[in-house]
């Protein structure tokens, strides 16, 4: 059953929520049925599906595509849709650009680190927000823990305090301390979903190139619970074989 952003919020002290990524048709097939509580097309494909170094390449257009791919594979599951670098800099803009993924089929929107101003100004045009504070990758491009220090644990956690008042039913914490995970499930009201945050939040998000072992190159946060890439080398190994000793097709 698809929940909410409400459904959603009031899993805050319940129950752990789990969440991940998807980008494609196919994967979204494979997702549809399962006990996901949300879904993220993230902005995340820059890297994952197009090779790209961060995230800041990717445009509305990419991701309306494959926010539409995601839910023609998995109608019944609560949507979100990453919003890209700069398209979500002023209130009309947002709005506009919130309107093109509602058309696409997304749930809820999830924007990096906005203006407080932003996400008052969506939820009064009853859009559904998800924050993301902590390692914000389309401004930050080196990856390291956040909040190790007095000065950006504080700034954390404000900035997670204005989203959640601001409206925001759920909020991503990326990369912060475990102390300062476990201070933001603690006194945030709405639900704090870690990524390489701990465990100690309210739920967690992974991108799933990753927990799948579709890379050679393994996130040290990750626990690999596949390797898609030994699958995928094999059976094309095994096709070549066949097609070069003529034993391929009827």
């Amino acid at each position: 059953m698809k929940l909410c952003a409400e459904e959603i919020k009031k899993c805050k002290g319940v129950r752990q929520l789990a969440l991940i990524t998807c980008y494609d048709y196919p994967t979204a097939l494979c997702l549809e049925g399962l006990d996901l509580d949300l879904v993220l097309v993230g902005d995340s494909l820059g890297e994952v599906v197009y090779g790209m170094a961060n995230t800041t390449g990717v445009t509305m257009e990419m991701m309306l595509r494959h926010t539409e791919a995601v839910r023609r594979g998995l109608p019944n599951t609560h949507l979100v849709a990453d919003m890209p670098f700069r398209t979500y800099d002023t209130e009309d803009l947002a709005l506009t650009n919130a309107n093109r993924f509602k058309d696409a089929g997304a749930d809820s929107v999830k924007l990096e680190n906005p203006p407080p101003a932003v996400v008052e100004f969506l939820c009064a045009q009853n859009f559904s927000v998800m924050g993301h504070v902590g390692l914000t990758p389309q401004t930050m491009h080196e990856y390291r823990k956040q909040g190790k220090d007095e000065a950006s644990a504080k700034y954390i956690f404000e900035s997670a305090q204005r989203l959640s008042s601001a409206g925001c039913y759920c909020l991503i914490a990326e990369a912060v301390t475990r102390k300062v995970a476990q201070t933001l499930t603690a006194e945030i009201p709405v639900p704090v979903i870690g990524i390489a945050s701990g465990k100690n939040t309210d739920g967690q998000i992974i991108v799933i190139s990753d927990i799948i072992g579709i890379f050679k190159q393994e996130r040290s946060y990750v626990e690999k619970y596949s390797d898609v890439r030994s699958c995928i080398i094999s059976a094309v190994n095994k096709y070549i074989t066949s097609v070069k000793s003529s034993s391929f097709g009827n």
